[in-house]
């Protein structure tokens, strides 16, 4: 085509220069018959790689002028040109073979490839050839495989077959307890050096007990590659719990422990080791036993040691791995020692005698030959120094003992004791006071105003009453000269000082017809009048609503404050006359038979009530009334049979 529009070009001047008479035919032919553009090149794609190819070419005939460049384009589009391509070379001047050298390249692109060669005339193409770089991909990796797997170390090799077209930048091994581990997911690696061919790898992380999943990798540009997963068992360390101290005594102590782990393996042995210094071995101790775990626990009995010694204790197990030991635990034998012994309780006071329990907490290690209970007037009795002593037998470590031969109203030390080869050893001291059974109060004879006109009806009228001397208890009558009296403890709040109640106006009849044999003396019940004037402190009287105050609180057990239940007599402030618990504690009973209108009627010296009746009278309130129900001059009234737990009584007696 190019060698055509040369001719038709010739042709035209031809036909220029015949029109032109001066010019010579010759000269015209010599000047433009032999020059065309250069011949059309040839060209062969010697070689192509990832990013490059070698392109030879041939230019044979320059078209009669010289060719002043030569080369090659491509695109990846067919036909290039100089003007438009993907690149090009400049490959020298002048006809002949030349190779040009394509680069930068993208791999696995297609690309048309022209040879190009240019004159004055212009340039001409080869024909476009098509070629294709390789394409890259990820790197071969072959035979990786576990060589040996011990305690301390794991060796491994693979083979990088090929490199995929782009240098190795990393290769190794990783590995994970959980499958299919990748360089973003894994919990160790190590690394190996160089491109393709053989690798070995020694790791020596590898030493914890578990299952592992472990692959060759290695990263070129495309990216990495992954062998197959090998899997494979690291055997550990049995592991144990520390031991727990089950039992110490003077010469034994009972460890255990618990297998947590046997490690993978096979537990061969397993035991204790124990030391009086730290760490005990099997290699370096002072005790050992080999103990066959059962349900992965293991205890020992250690024996043959010395009193009062601090021990160190190992649990230890054995598998194919070796020898593990647990953190170590220390306890100390029991030194032998005088006994412990504890004074439990003051069970019971009477005027003359008091029961009193012990306990042998610990015998010290040794045979206990005696317990039992001293007392004396002065602090710390002992077995050498005391005013009574007691040998008691012991029922599972306890023991009663009784006190006789007290003096009344009196105090006295009390301890415990128990004695063994080393000595006596002594309870904590108790102190006692003995009662004064029917302390009574002297209420000087006198006059006052009986009852009251403003409150409730049988109070009323208020009246003018005059009585003799007598004696009163200076407390309700307690559960404990009641028991001294009947030998029986009926009461429904226990407490031998606390009031006695759960008892009928009969029944304390009957208690002092006993008492009055017991003592020889005259005790009774009070008349309403005598607990009014008693009550209301006598000569002494301030004029209170309560028995020795204005303050319910400051003197008595009530509603508000006593718990619905009963308490040690004598808890809350004296009235004038020095007499407790008039008010409130619990109600108590008068000799008086019951009648409402009985006030206005009354005799005004020593009234002794109505001469019949069906109700008998009581006075003062209990724990459970409320404070209206406490002043001095209500009344109220209960059947002789009926028992409460909230009614009881005081003494008096007739001077």
């Amino acid at each position: 085509m190019k060698k055509l529009k040369n001719s038709i070009l010739f042709i035209a001047l031809l036909a220029l220069v015949s029109c032109t008479k001066s010019v010579d035919k010759e000269v015209i032919e010599e000047e433009f018959h032999y020059y065309t553009f250069p011949a059309t090149p040839t060209q062969e794609i010697a070689e192509v790689s990832y990013t490059s190819a070698s392109i030879k070419s041939n230019i044979t005939d320059d078209g009669g002028k010289p060719v002043k460049a030569r080369g090659v384009v491509w695109s990846v589009n067919d036909n290039p040109t100089l003007k438009s391509n993907d690149g090009q070379t400049q490959d020298g001047e002048g006809t002949g073979e030349f190779t040009s050298e394509l680069t930068k390249l993208k791999d696995g692109q297609i690309y048309y490839v022209c040879t190009y060669a240019t004159n004055e005339l212009g340039t001409s193409y080869s024909e476009s050839k098509s070629m294709q770089t390789n394409s890259r991909t990820l790197a071969e990796i072959k035979a990786f495989k576990v060589n040996l797997i011990d305690f301390e170390k794991v060796e491994c090799s693979f083979n990088i077959s090929a490199d995929g077209g782009s240098d190795i930048s990393a290769c190794g091994v990783i590995w994970s307890t959980d499958k299919n581990p990748t360089l973003e997911k894994n919990e160790g690696q190590s690394m190996a050096e160089g491109q393709t061919g053989e690798k070995a790898i020694t790791i020596t992380s590898i030493t914890k007990e578990n299952k592992y999943y472990l692959r060759a990798f290695a990263t070129n540009k495309t990216g990495t590659k992954y062998s197959t997963v090998e899997e494979i068992k690291i055997i550990g360390y049995p592991k144990l719990t520390q031991p727990s101290i089950q039992y110490v005594t003077y010469k034994y102590i009972i460890p255990k422990s618990n297998i947590e782990s046997d490690g993978g393996g096979l537990i061969s042995e397993s035991g204790f080791v124990w030391s009086t210094k730290s760490n005990p071995t099997l290699e370096n101790n002072e005790g050992q036993i080999n103990e066959t775990p059962i349900e992965n626990k293991i205890s020992a009995y250690a024996s043959g040691l010395t009193d009062g010694t601090r021990y160190f204790f190992r649990a230890y197990a054995k598998n194919e791995r070796g020898v593990a030991y647990s953190t170590e635990a220390e306890a100390t034998t029991l030194k032998y020692a005088i006994p412990t012994v504890t004074t439990v309780a003051i069970d019971e006071i009477g005027t003359s005698f008091a029961k009193i329990s012990g306990m042998l907490s610990d015998n010290g290690g040794l045979l206990v030959s005696n317990s039992g209970i001293v007392w004396s007037k002065t602090a710390n009795p002992t077995i050498e120094n005391n005013e009574g002593i007691t040998i008691n037998q012991r029922v599972n470590n306890k023991f009663v003992s009784l006190m006789n031969k007290l003096e009344a109203n009196t105090t006295y030390y009390v301890r415990a004791y128990s004695t063994n080869e080393m000595g006596t050893g002594y309870g904590d001291q108790k102190t006692l006071t003995t009662y004064n059974f029917f302390e009574m109060v002297k209420v000087q004879g006198g006059t006052f105003e009986m009852g009251s006109n403003k409150t409730e009806p049988n109070e009323l009228p208020k009246h003018t009453v005059t009585v003799n001397s007598f004696e009163i208890g200076k407390f309700e009558v307690s559960q404990a000269e009641w028991e001294y009296v009947m030998g029986t403890n009926p009461a429904g709040h226990k407490g031998s000082l606390n009031p006695i109640e759960n008892i009928s106006w009969n029944e304390v009849q009957e208690f002092l017809k006993k008492l009055n044999e017991k003592t020889g003396k005259n005790y009774r019940l009070p008349t309403e009048a005598e607990w009014e004037f008693a009550a209301n402190g006598g000569n002494q009287s301030n004029g209170y609503n309560y028995a020795g105050s204005n303050t319910i609180d400051e003197v008595a057990w009530y509603q508000y404050n006593s718990n619905q239940n009963t308490h040690k007599r004598g808890g809350k402030n004296a009235n004038e006359l020095g007499i407790y618990d008039m008010t409130g504690n619990v109600w108590e009973m008068c000799s008086d038979w019951y009648n409402e209108s009985y006030y206005k009627e009354s005799t005004p010296n020593n009234p002794q009530g109505p001469s019949t009746g069906e109700k008998k009278t009581i006075r003062g309130g209990s724990c459970r009334s409320f404070p209206l129900e406490t002043h001095i001059t209500r009344r109220f009234y209960i059947n002789p049979n009926s028992k409460y737990t909230i009614i009881g009584f005081r003494v008096v007696r007739t001077l």
